[in-house]
């Protein structure tokens, strides 16, 4: 029997109790109905509009869509970060999990942007801790960090995620000094701390642009006291910078 492809039956889930079968890659995946999952399958879809109306949908759900939320974006980091113990099991069907992981790189790529948009819309205060964690390994297209899409969603969750953003900052160095490094790859203790002070780098310039960004007078003592401390002088402008932004508002 041929599978009918996602927009064919997206009809079905105005259909209460029934469950709903998607063809992803010609693998079928069985869940049983319930719309906050329904319209996180049509967030894989490949149909521009498809997606853009399941983003819609989840946003008109509001705040009853995050614990799902949370739970996709945790499925994606652990795909990506599979020896990361730190990452709960997340609580999705375990048909939904599948399909996720039988997602290619760039459909896991799409809904986990999806989903950290959707976070930052909700304003959902439970999601800082993991949309940190998702924002931080990030490459960096250049040398300057730019904001990304867990960037913009922190800001608008707002003045409760920055408790959670000056811990992240305070404990950088020590979380990424606990990397593990392939064995099969031999590095010289030299290059094995680069590593380890761009990845800490990276992350203490995250958090201290969206603190700039949120501009909540409560993170002045903080960084008004890590730039008069020892720290990494490649942070010195991105502080600076930061404490200017939060004084202007």
């Amino acid at each position: 029997m041929r599978l009918k492809p996602v927009a064919m039956i997206l009809a079905l889930v105005a259909v209460a109790g029934v469950s709903l079968s998607v063809s992803i890659k010609q693998k079928q995946v069985v869940i049983e109905d319930d719309e906050v999952n329904t319209a996180i399958i049509q967030l894989l879809s490949s149909d521009e509009a498809t997606s853009q109306s399941a983003k819609a949908r989840i946003k008109q759900i509001g705040y009853k869509a995050v614990p799902t939320l949370i739970s996709v974006l945790k499925e994606i980091l652990a795909n990506v970060n599979y020896e990361d113990t730190s990452l709960e099991p997340s609580s999705l069907p375990s048909e939904l999990k599948k399909l996720i992981g039988r997602a290619s790189h760039m459909e896991q790529k799409n809904l986990k942007y999806y989903v950290v948009q959707l976070l930052g819309h909700l304003r959902s205060e439970e999601s800082v801790s993991l949309l940190i964690k998702s924002m931080e390994p990030e490459e960096r297209a250049s040398s300057w960090v730019s904001m990304n899409v867990e960037m913009h969603a922190l800001v608008k969750i707002g003045s409760p995620a920055v408790p959670k953003l000056i811990e992240a900052i305070e404990t950088a160095e020590a979380r990424m000094g606990a990397i593990k490094f392939d064995e099969s790859v031999t590095l010289s203790t030299e290059a094995k701390q680069q590593i380890i002070d761009d990845y800490s780098f990276n992350a203490q310039a995250r958090s201290i642009l969206v603190l700039g960004k949120i501009g909540d007078p409560k993170a002045l003592p903080f960084l008004e006291g890590l730039l008069n401390t020892p720290h990494n002088s490649r942070l010195t402008s991105y502080i600076e910078e930061a404490i200017s932004k939060i004084k202007e508002r």
